[in-house]
């Protein structure tokens, strides 16, 4: 725990955490996190839920669309791969 604060692109929704890095999924945007800070954000509207691979190389978002987006994490920069749609 710490008392470190870290300002997001609007209401955190989720957080997923690995291999060092942490994806947050809030109501404007995606945001990557490293060392306590945001290295780096891709607006995107109504999330509600994010995963991360094991690896850190693969993120999923999941959005109140019933959509999930599928992004590849190169260094800090998250590149849409995937919508997936049901």
């Amino acid at each position: 725990y710490s008392a470190d604060k870290i300002g997001t692109d609007g209401q955190p929704a989720d957080l997923a955490v690995a291999n060092g890095v942490a994806v947050a999924a809030t109501v404007n945007a995606v945001q990557v996190i490293r060392n306590g800070k945001v290295v780096s954000s891709v607006k995107a509207k109504d999330n509600s839920a994010v995963g991360i691979s094991p690896d850190g190389r693969t993120v999923v978002v999941g959005n109140k669309d019933n959509k999930l987006v599928v992004y590849s994490l190169e260094g800090d920069q998250l590149k849409q791969q995937h919508v997936l749609d049901h």
